[in-house]
């Protein structure tokens, strides 16, 4: 338990980090099921190898991409900062300086992990729909 106005130990930062990256892992590839179903999955009835072949030229040649998962809260019960520091810190998350600190770490943590997961699925299925 951290006490009032302690600071994290690097070993709860370290495990943080972790944690940081396999929520992020895991909200990038189920938003990226999501996005499938709408650009060349199951709710697309035609054009899904034309769509899927734009994806992987976009993502290669730097064209626009979809967007990924973000901390913003704009949907309902999307992670925030907050959110994802109590998921990460329990009750022992605190609006002090030291968590604020920890706080942008473990966004980027996140936010890497989820962009990374999010366009791998994206590309992965892209290519298999192709393979087809």
């Amino acid at each position: 338990m951290i006490q009032q106005n302690e600071r994290p130990s690097n070993e709860q930062i370290l495990a943080a980090e972790k944690e940081a990256e396999k929520l992020g892992i895991e909200a990038g590839t189920n938003s990226a099921q999501w996005a499938i179903q709408d650009m060349w999955g199951g709710r697309v009835t035609r054009g899904e190898k034309e769509a899927a072949r734009a994806f992987l030229d976009a993502l290669n040649d730097g064209g626009e991409l979809p967007e990924p998962p973000n901390l913003s809260g704009e949907w309902a019960d999307s992670e925030t900062p907050a959110s994802l520091m109590e998921s990460l810190f329990g009750d022992d998350w605190q609006d002090t300086p030291e968590f604020v600190e920890a706080q942008d770490e473990m966004c980027r943590y996140w936010e890497d992990a989820c962009t990374e997961a999010f366009l791998s699925e994206l590309a992965r299925s892209a290519e298999a729909l192709l393979q087809d």
